[in-house]
């Protein structure tokens, strides 16, 4: 189960880390999830909006190994709508 972190209160609480992360509305369904070298950087840079939604909150997954084909699973798992451009998967 995720941990879920409020987006702006918490927001330095984010590992500077690499693996997955994930932001989600006010009821945590997710909008998006990205990975990155760094997750605090990726979460601090990522907009307050996505398809027209508020991000409220954001959840991680610390990963030294992750791989382009694991994110594509996440996607197409969770169908977030800010990874709209994966959605042919």
């Amino acid at each position: 189960m995720q941990q879920w972190h409020r987006f702006r209160e918490d927001i330095n609480s984010a590992p500077e880390a690499e693996g997955f992360y994930y932001l989600a509305d006010l009821a945590r369904q997710t909008l998006y999830i990205g990975q990155a070298p760094n997750i605090r950087a990726a979460v601090m840079q990522s907009p307050q909006r996505i398809a027209g939604q508020a991000v409220v909150y954001f959840s991680w997954e610390i990963d030294s190994n992750t791989t382009e084909k694991e994110l594509k699973g996440l996607i197409k798992e969770q169908h977030p709508p800010g990874n709209k451009p994966f959605s042919f998967w």
